[in-house]
């Protein structure tokens, strides 16, 4: 009979696929930013946050395999399969790939069928929350703040599902943007989600950018903050995010 491997997960977005798996009982390691589920940091070792992950501390659980995810994590990931420990990296662009990162940890867990189950839900639910629209609303979701980021990889993705238009192109990454471009782009709706900001974001450090007060989103007070949780993360969570800006987006159209 095989042992149950022992995992340790350096990203929040890998961690939540793991419970999505239902396999949260494999980890023994996360870091100070894995936060859901809520439990999940009870009775496991943090080893760090998530561009300082300590490789020691890794070391020192004794994976059967640690899970890594996108270019942040390159030099860890090679430092760890330097030490010799087996890394499963994952560099995520787009819901395809989100969906596919589902079946690759699954089948690194030894629960193949848990990955395909969690597919056929996210696919199902998916197709459930989207929505065509022959005039999509133009929206604006901002990733970092400086300077300011347009959100690129799967969220454009969101947004046209959503019922939307994307400054930025699917599966191509975040980018910094400048006030010509924005002003050109005029979104009607703009939404911040900033990296690691979860509770009540200062929106006026975006309001008070020179020259943002022109822009039709902020005229019309169509400016929201959203938990960066469900949309900067790759995992099962981003169907929240869809509904979200689902919502967002038909609020919009009847106002």
């Amino acid at each position: 009979m095989r042992a149950a491997p022992r995992v340790v997960s350096l990203a929040p977005s890998n961690t939540e696929i793991v419970s999505g798996l239902g396999a949260l009982d494999l980890l023994v390691g996360v870091t100070s930013l894995c936060d859901f589920p809520p439990a999940v940091r009870q009775g496991r070792t943090i080893v760090g946050g998530w561009t300082d992950s300590d490789v020691v501390a890794v070391i020192r659980l004794r994976p059967d395999l640690v899970l890594t995810s996108t270019f942040l994590q390159t030099a860890i990931t090679n430092q760890l399969r330097q030490r010799g420990l087996t890394v499963l990296h994952l560099n995520v662009r787009s819901l395809a790939d989100v969906m596919a990162s589902f079946q690759r940890i699954a089948g690194a867990l030894h629960r193949p069928a848990a990955g395909r189950q969690l597919t056929k839900l996210f696919t199902m639910k998916l197709q459930q929350f989207t929505i065509q629209s022959p005039q999509p609303t133009r929206v604006y979701v901002e990733e970092w703040m400086h300077p300011p980021a347009v959100s690129g990889n799967w969220v454009p993705e969101l947004v046209a599902r959503a019922g939307g238009q994307s400054l930025a192109a699917a599966d191509l990454p975040s980018r910094p943007v400048s006030l010509a471009e924005v002003q050109t782009f005029d979104p009607d709706l703009m939404v911040v989600s900033w990296c690691n900001t979860k509770a009540h974001p200062n929106l006026r450090a975006l309001l008070d950018r020179p020259g943002w007060s022109t822009l039709r989103a902020v005229r019309l007070n169509r400016v929201y903050a959203l938990d960066d949780s469900v949309l900067n993360r790759p995992g099962p969570r981003l169907l929240e995010g869809l509904q979200i800006l689902r919502r967002l987006i038909e609020g919009v159209r009847e106002a």
